[in-house]
């Protein structure tokens, strides 16, 4: 997946109505902490696990390694991972005749996971192992989610 080969009219797509307030550009303060993030957390936006607890460790991860703003609330990462137009472009990309409708959230989410993880690690062969951040993946769930609401988790590619 070479973002670079991207139609420059993709990576900055028109905004649309009632969302520019919704996306803040990041900045060097450190988010309020929110009541639901755990102590591991340094962005104030990563939610706990739920995964059984012996498992956990594989989505206790923050895009942060000291308090700060979360990538989350980053122009780029608006324009990498959760343009809907974008994503839905790759997908194509990849397969010309894939039927997208409003039950798309699925592939459109597992897009997301990978363009982050590409953006990110710069490898197409990083991203099959990479962990998102909680933060990433949670938002990321927030903006595509499953009607029913659970998620599997981080799934080994082997």
């Amino acid at each position: 997946m070479d973002l670079s080969r991207l139609p420059p009219s993709l990576l900055d797509p028109s905004p649309i109505p009632g969302q520019a307030e919704e996306i803040q550009l990041l900045s060097d303060e450190a988010a309020p902490r929110s009541s639901n993030s755990p102590d591991w957390c340094q962005c104030g936006h990563c939610l706990p696990s739920q995964l059984p607890e012996s498992h956990r460790c594989l989505e206790e991860l923050c895009c942060r390694k000291k308090a700060g703003a979360c990538i989350t609330t980053s122009e780029p990462f608006r324009k990498l991972v959760l343009s809907r137009q974008l994503l839905q472009f790759l997908l194509l990309y990849q397969e010309p005749l894939l039927e997208l409708d409003e039950n798309s959230n699925s592939r459109l989410r597992h897009c997301a996971y990978r363009c982050y993880a590409t953006w990110r690690f710069g490898s197409q062969d990083l991203a099959d192992f990479a962990i998102l951040p909680s933060c990433c993946r949670w938002r990321i769930r927030r903006e595509f989610p499953k009607s029913e609401g659970r998620y599997t988790g981080f799934q080994s590619p082997y």
